[in-house]
């Protein structure tokens, strides 16, 4: 029920999604598998909060913790770590998004998983971004476009697309023009419009103020704090 319900997520059916996870979940428990009641709660609550209930997905996400007991370093915690992390940058609890990413870091980088340690640095990247600290984020954001670019993982566009929003903050428009054009390249001709179209649109305003660069008096007044950028954990895991 779980993967059905993954798949009627891909598909766009959060209806039937949300009621395979369920079902999963109560299966799950049932059984009194931790890992899977963990995971199905996990799916629920992505669900939960792509549709703005963000109240229920942090319950949600937390009684997912909960199922997993005493495994403090498995791959399923991180996850369930990571995700409602996401949430709590949106949220603007930076703080306890940061407790909680440094946490699945840790696991990640104990166990060498450089997906993981990508997705990781990716939201840590954005919440730096949240605290107006645009170097910092492109650290992170550098950090985890060169693991994936080193295991050969798709996924790479979606912390080059970062990285080009950290470089428009800080006025490196240059570098920022040159990312974002490999990100159109990377992107396929199918699916991912949002980030195809976010991507195009800070390409082409990254052109426009590289052409007026002679004219000093404009630059101030077209630099732009960009928005985050949401981006489904779907697309991490079925990246390669």
């Amino acid at each position: 029920a779980r993967k059905l319900g993954w798949m009627a997520r891909g598909q766009g059916d959060h209806v039937r999604a949300e009621a395979m996870y369920q079902r999963a979940a109560d299966a799950a428990r049932d059984m009194g598998h931790g890992v899977r009641l963990a995971m199905s709660l996990k799916g629920r609550a992505g669900l939960l909060s792509l549709r703005g209930e963000v109240t229920e997905a942090w319950r949600v996400f937390e009684e997912a913790l909960l199922a997993l007991g005493d495994d403090t370093s498995s791959p399923t915690r991180c996850q369930i770590l990571t995700e409602l992390a996401d949430l709590a940058v949106t949220t603007g609890e930076l703080d306890a998004a940061e407790t909680m990413l440094g946490e699945a870091l840790a696991i990640h980088e104990a166990g060498d998983h450089a997906v993981g340690m990508a997705q990781t640095l990716n939201t840590l990247g954005d919440l730096e971004r949240g605290r107006g600290r645009p170097e910092v984020a492109r650290q992170h954001y550098a950090r985890a476009l060169a693991l994936l670019e080193g295991i050969g993982s798709r996924a790479a566009v979606y912390p080059r697309l970062n990285l080009g929003i950290a470089l428009v903050d800080q006025g490196r428009f240059a570098e920022a023009k040159q990312a974002l054009g490999q990100v159109l390249l990377e992107v396929p001709a199918e699916g991912a419009r949002q980030l195809q179209a976010t991507a195009r649109v800070l390409a082409v305003e990254s052109a426009r103020v590289l052409m007026s660069m002679s004219q000093p008096h404009s630059l101030l007044a077209r630099r732009t704090f960009w928005p985050f950028l949401p981006i489904a954990r779907d697309c991490w895991s079925s990246s390669r």
